[in-house]
């Protein structure tokens, strides 16, 4: 039976759920946007529910990447 309304939701969106891919998509551009802004060069793929980021470059530079990369996921973490 549907929940009353004075039942709260507490166990957030499941996967399968019908609104899953439009938050997917709202919480990957939110994250798109500081990447982008601080790491121009990298490129975001995006299909389904995967996400790959490329970083060009040679090994000292996809590691000074990495590590830009590691403080902005914490910084959208903390958003």
């Amino acid at each position: 039976p549907p929940p009353s309304s004075s039942e709260a939701a507490d166990g957030g969106i499941r996967q399968g759920d019908s609104l899953s891919p439009a938050i997917y998509v709202m919480v990957t551009v939110i994250l798109c946007i500081p990447l982008k802004k601080e790491m121009p060069d990298i490129v975001a793929l995006l299909y389904a529910d995967d996400t790959l980021l490329w970083i060009p470059g040679d090994m000292e530079d996809v590691c000074s990447q990495l590590r830009k990369l590691k403080d902005v996921m914490f910084k959208y973490a903390e958003f």
